[in-house]
């Protein structure tokens, strides 16, 4: 199911032991797209820390309860290394974190895209069940290959929209698949240039340039094709139908 990452935002994290803190940011990869890791801030619970945690180690979303449940003790998460979030995090630190918690790193998974849903709702570590992604957003886009740069939702979430012939609005929200974490939706903003009410969806598969530095992320949809699709509404789930009439010539 489409969820925000809002939802996320908004969530408590357990332990199979008890309590362990609650989402404070989601970070996800700018060539997949798909969600990586969630800091977990704990300092209400006790512990003073603020740890990286891999969506590999998320057991089951109880959206209804607002709860995020972890497949690993608490001890085993707390002592996880410590990672400044001020800064970007590095390769060798990626690669600790992931050792910590006995799993392969994502970029070493051949044909990973996501956390792939485990029967009656449970995610796990990474399997081989799906196309590369890299391959399908490398594709059409002019960032880096060898290179895969982590961003934070909150840091993105506000950046400008370009559409193919001028600016079309900015980022409100990211909605996710909650089966795979892969980030399908951007939600826009675009009333300040033109009287709309409510916000647009468009896909991440449209965008083919992310500029950090000047705030903007680039889609190859024109500001006529954005325009012409249909009224987003949080409330109401995304049907078939709704995701045909996305983005129509």
């Amino acid at each position: 199911m489409l969820r925000s990452i809002d939802d996320v935002l908004k969530s408590g994290v357990t332990c199979p032991d008890g309590d362990l803190g609650k989402v404070e940011h989601v970070y996800f990869d700018i060539l997949t797209w798909c969600v990586r890791y969630l800091i977990v801030d704990t300092a209400a619970w006790g512990y003073g820390e603020k740890i990286w945690v891999p969506t590999c180690c998320v057991r089951q979303i109880d959206f209804a309860s607002n709860v995020i449940k972890l497949n690993h003790a608490q001890q085993n998460m707390l002592s996880s290394s410590s990672i400044d979030t001020q800064t970007p995090i590095s390769h060798l630190q990626e690669v600790a974190i992931f050792a910590h918690y006995g799993y392969k790193p994502y970029w070493q998974q051949e044909r990973f895209r996501g956390a792939p849903k485990r029967p009656g709702g449970r995610f796990g570590p990474p399997v081989a069940d799906e196309p590369d992604a890299n391959v399908r957003i490398a594709s059409k886009t002019d960032l880096p290959n060898a290179t895969v740069e982590l961003m934070n939702t909150k840091h993105v979430g506000g950046f400008a929209i370009e559409a193919s012939d001028g600016p079309i609005g900015h980022i409100r929200d990211f909605v996710f698949d909650d089966e795979t974490w892969l980030i399908r939706y951007l939600t826009v903003d675009t009333r300040d240039w033109w009287q709309r009410e409510s916000e647009v969806l468009l896909a991440t598969e449209s965008f083919n340039r992310i500029d950090s530095t000047a705030q903007t992320i680039s889609t190859t949809l024109s500001r006529g094709a954005i325009k012409r699709s249909p009224t987003y509404l949080d409330a109401v789930p995304l049907s078939r139908m709704y995701k045909t009439q996305l983005h129509k010539p």
